[in-house]
């Protein structure tokens, strides 16, 4: 549990009773012992996490195929996907030390894009539709030759490097998400706003170039280096360029990397704003 108990223009107090390790994350401590003192925006955003992380999640049944799908998926996999992701999922391939970004590591059930809430694993389609259209300017490249059913395949094998995905709890129902409203200048106006009250400009910079005060430092839940997304090259996103795909993206965020969820701290329309501008 975290609380504000102190916020003016220079500051954020925090008070850290139930938290362990917040101390690392936020930085260096002071001599008070339970108090981290940090700039807004880094504070909002360990906030929107730490929140977000412990927000009940929607349980569903686990999705794992059959025993005939995860071995058709081992076969598709050991020939198109173990040279990066491994023999194991475990994103050490014989060719990721090579690679940057690195692979994923199936193993700790932590996926970037989804249409499932923050920490929550990904659904089955969802790791279909990463499969196919692949990870635009990274080593993963789309697979659109592959059958509906040789995707399913893949996702159910790559399912089984988890023991998270056995797990009722972590396996969520996809949000749902509205068509996106008609674009206006107003919209992209409030954007700038909720962009600078958040914090987006420490990582992302203040002309969205990816170059923001924080850019340098950034590494992902592996401790490898991790570079914001360059908003004026929009054809590199990884989830997607259109505008439902940066909203999903502001609604779930992207685990296992510095990008938070801001489903529950922002209202829909501050998020809509935000992806306009």
């Amino acid at each position: 549990r975290v609380v504000v108990v102190e916020r003016d223009d220079a500051r954020v107090v925090l008070e850290d009773r139930e938290a362990p390790g917040l101390r690392e994350r936020l930085g260096r401590p002071d001599d008070r012992g339970l108090q981290e003192v940090v700039d807004p925006p880094r504070a909002l955003l360990v906030l929107v996490g730490l929140l977000t992380a412990i927000a009940p999640i929607p349980a569903v049944a686990p999705d794992l195929g059959t025993d005939a799908q995860r071995k058709a998926g081992a076969a598709l996999y050991g020939k198109y996907c173990s040279q990066c992701h491994g023999d194991h999922g475990d994103g050490a391939g014989y060719a990721a030390q090579h690679l940057k970004p690195r692979p994923r590591n199936f193993t700790t059930g932590k996926f970037k894009i989804r249409t499932t809430g923050s920490g929550a694993l990904p659904s089955t389609e969802d790791l279909m539709h990463i499969i196919r259209r692949g990870m635009p300017y990274t080593s993963m490249p789309p697979w659109p030759n592959f059958t509906d059913d040789e995707l399913k395949d893949l996702a159910y094998h790559v399912k089984s490097f988890s023991p998270d995905f056995l797990k009722p709890d972590f396996n969520a129902a996809p949000l749902l998400f509205p068509k996106a409203p008609k674009y206006t200048k107003e919209s992209a106006e409030a954007g700038r706003k909720v962009y600078e009250a958040t914090g987006c400009i420490k990582c992302h910079g203040e002309l969205g170039r990816g170059d923001g005060s924080s850019a340098r430092t950034l590494v992902d839940d592996w401790g490898f280096p991790i570079k914001p997304a360059d908003f004026t090259q929009r054809w590199t996103f990884r989830g997607g360029p259109t505008r439902e795909d940066i909203f999903r993206t502001m609604t779930t965020g992207l685990n296992g990397t510095p990008m938070p969820a801001f489903g529950d701290a922002l209202k829909p329309e501050e998020r809509w704003a935000i992806t306009d501008y």
